[in-house]
């Protein structure tokens, strides 16, 4: 029933039912019971001329994982720049904590060089049907698909490892927490004041992942990413940042609901200075 209304819908196929049943048939036999497949392979013969759907659909392979390595074989073929934003968007979204807005996976996965936020939708969808949008936030359209980029094509998307994309998202949300974070950000005005409206366009958009999550992306990074002495020591990145936003980064927290999670970050950073036995100053 679920292969008899996707093909119904194809537009492509609304005047000629001789090709509708062979279409159908076909789909029958190489679905081997998935509804998964039958998404995937219904998206792709969208976009295609009903003349050469059965030839797309003959070449179309059976099971989920050939359907992904075809998609990902897709994803390689695209012009460099794109295939390097969809990789770099795949591989943020496959060790992300919690799916991403639109606007966060554009400071994470490093999309803001020469991308517009109102473009970062365009890179998402060209992921194939890796990643699906709802309500402006990025979801693996199955965690097979998930599995499949942490495992299958791990090497295509981590070429340097896991630590490394971990190393990269830290390093993006601090760069960009030190460059939004200020004294009252919502210009309440009163340090004790409610916040009844939040304001429009809201200055933690973008970074409302990177405030509660920076931290543990951090604790993930590898060591020689990290280069520890440079980044935790009195004259690096981390102890700049603290320096200066301690406050800010807190208050931040509170504004989206999440300080209690800023408390459990301050107990990973301290236990991460103390394995690597480096003195570091939290500001009080």
């Amino acid at each position: 029933m679920y292969v008899d209304h996707k093909v119904s819908q194809l537009v492509s196929l609304r005047n000629d039912k001789a090709l509708q049943e062979k279409v159908r048939d076909q789909m029958h036999k190489k679905s081997d019971g998935t509804f998964l497949w039958v998404s995937l392979v219904i998206k792709e013969l969208r976009q295609v001329l009903g003349v050469d759907m059965l030839e797309v659909l003959e070449d179309m392979p059976s099971g989920l994982t050939l359907v992904y390595d075809r998609m990902m074989k897709h994803i390689q073929q695209l012009q460099h720049q794109y295939s390097r934003r969809c990789l770099r968007a795949l591989s943020a979204a496959a060790v992300a904590y919690q799916p991403l807005h639109l606007r966060e996976i554009h400071v994470v996965a490093g999309l803001q060089e020469k991308v517009r936020n109102e473009d970062v939708e365009r890179i998402i969808n060209m992921c194939g049907s890796f990643l699906t949008i709802r309500d402006n936030y990025v979801y693996f359209i199955h965690q097979s698909a998930k599995d499949y980029l942490t495992t299958n094509a791990s090497a295509i998307i981590f070429p340097a490892g896991h630590e490394r994309i971990h190393y990269d998202m830290f390093s993006r949300s601090l760069d960009a927490l030190s460059k939004t974070l200020r004294r009252d950000i919502y210009n309440l005005q009163d340090p004790g004041g409610m916040v009844k409206d939040v304001p429009d366009p809201d200055p933690l958009a973008s970074i409302r992942y990177s405030c509660v999550f920076w931290v543990d992306h951090l604790c993930k990074a590898d060591d020689k990413s990290l280069d520890r002495k440079k980044k935790l020591s009195d004259d690096g990145a981390i102890f700049a940042f603290l320096k200066e936003h301690f406050l800010h980064w807190l208050e931040s927290l509170s504004l989206i609901y999440k300080l209690s999670d800023g408390v459990l970050s301050i107990k990973k950073l301290l236990h991460k200075v103390q394995v690597c036995q480096i003195p570091l100053a939290i500001p009080c």
